[in-house]
């Protein structure tokens, strides 16, 4: 091995003050998603409208539904992407990556079709996170100083 070669891989084994600032942006996303969908699905009476039929159901209570369908299943994937972050899996980048697209896609659908309040702050947090998951600085600490254009 190369004194160049060497040094790749040791600067890749660095974990960079980014990719520690991102895997504990991926928890926060993670625990804001459990936490949205909480606040959002408290304040209503599950067992009252129990008996009622979906259609019949208030617009607000959907919402909160179709939000938490969308996000609490998507915290688990982020915690996953957040361990995988820190410990400099490429798999990790690539499902934090994924799952920014999935949340906004989800997120997308709704606000096509019935635009609640609740996902616009998902969607930016989404979207800074898509931006910084590709700065330079993480992307050279999971592909080493091969990440530059190619002439």
């Amino acid at each position: 091995m190369t004194i160049e070669q060497s040094t790749l891989v040791s600067r890749r084994r660095s974990r960079p003050w980014t990719v520690r600032a991102i895997s504990l942006l991926l928890l926060l996303q993670a625990a804001g998603y459990v936490a949205l969908s909480i606040y959002l699905l408290l304040p209503f009476d599950w067992a009252a409208t129990a008996e009622h039929d979906f259609a019949t159901m208030p617009s607000q209570q959907i919402d909160a539904l179709y939000i938490s369908i969308i996000l609490i299943p998507a915290a688990v994937p982020v915690v996953l992407s957040a361990i995988g972050f820190l410990f400099l899996f490429r798999a990790g980048w690539l499902l934090a990556m994924a799952m920014q697209g999935a949340t906004l896609l989800g997120c997308l659908l709704l606000y096509f079709d019935t635009r609640p309040l609740a996902i616009f702050p998902v969607m930016l947090y989404c979207i800074v996170m898509a931006f910084y998951l590709n700065s330079s600085d993480v992307r050279i600490a999971f592909y080493g100083e091969a990440v530059g254009h190619e002439p």
